[in-house]
C-alpha cells in the first residue's frame, strides 16, 4: 500500500498555492493523505518555518524538531514537491503502518489515539 496527498492547505493562509514568504515566517500546513486509489483521507499537520523565524525564536528557548519543515524561502510548488517525494515514497501492508511512517513527519490527527 502506498498514500498519496489528497489535498494540502493552510488555516493561516488564505491561498497557500500562491503564497511566497522570505525572511521571517511560520505556519501550519495541514496535509490530507490517504490511500492511493480509494476514499478517505485524514490529517498530518507540519509546521513550515524559515531559518530567519528559528534564529528569532531561539535565543534562550529550545524547540522540538519534530513536525517541522525549515524552508529559507516558502514557495508551495518546492514545499509541494518536497513532500511528493518524501512522503509517497513510504510503502506499508495497511493503512495504519503507512500512516505512522507519515506521522515521523506531520502530527497524525490519530497518533496515540486508544479505543
Amino acid at each position: 500500500m502506498q498514500a498519496e496527498i489528497k489535498s494540502i492547505h493552510s488555516p493561516d493562509i488564505n491561498d497557500l498555492e500562491k503564497h511566497q514568504a522570505t525572511g521571517s515566517f511560520c505556519f501550519l500546513v495541514q496535509l490530507l493523505m490517504g490511500p492511493k486509489g480509494q476514499e478517505g483521507e485524514e490529517s498530518f499537520d507540519i509546521e513550515v518555518l524559515s531559518p530567519a523565524y528559528l534564529e528569532e525564536t531561539l535565543q534562550d528557548n529550545i524547540i522540538s524538531g519534530r513536525h517541522i519543515i525549515i524552508i529559507k524561502e516558502f514557495s508551495y510548488k518546492k514545499l509541494e514537491e518536497y513532500l511528493q517525494k518524501t512522503l509517497l515514497r513510504f510503502k506499508a501492508d495497511n493503512w495504519n503502518d503507512l500512516a505512522l511512517k507519515i506521522g515521523r513527519y506531520g502530527h497524525w490527527e490519530f497518533e496515540d489515539y486508544k479505543e
